[in-house]
């Protein structure tokens, strides 16, 4: 499994395996089963993740969700590059304006 963060919007999962943290599982017990690996837990019913919740995901179900989740590496990377740059969204929208 790997660690992938939820983007964008709220992730909706009905099945599968999911890594999750106590906390988050707490709020989700009821719709989960314990599995033998610590943290990591089946999914019985629809649970609903909010953006920018940390969560382990097999490759598989992680290639169905593309545009949903981003990995941990790819996100870190994403927000780094935005620090970086902060503002050139209001650069272009001056430079439209002006037309």
């Amino acid at each position: 499994m790997k660690k992938f963060v939820v983007i964008n919007q709220a992730l909706y999962l009905q099945n599968g395996l999911i890594g999750l943290n106590q906390k988050q599982f707490e709020k989700r017990k009821r719709y989960l089963s314990k599995t033998k690996k610590k943290g990591v837990y089946e999914i019985n019913s629809q649970i609903c993740l909010k953006a920018g919740e940390e969560i382990l995901l097999d490759e598989s179900m992680s290639k169905k969700m593309r545009g949903r989740v981003l990995s941990s590496e790819d996100y870190a990377e994403t927000l780094k590059k935005e620090s970086e740059n902060p503002g050139d969204d209001d650069l272009i929208q001056e430079e439209n304006h002006d037309l």
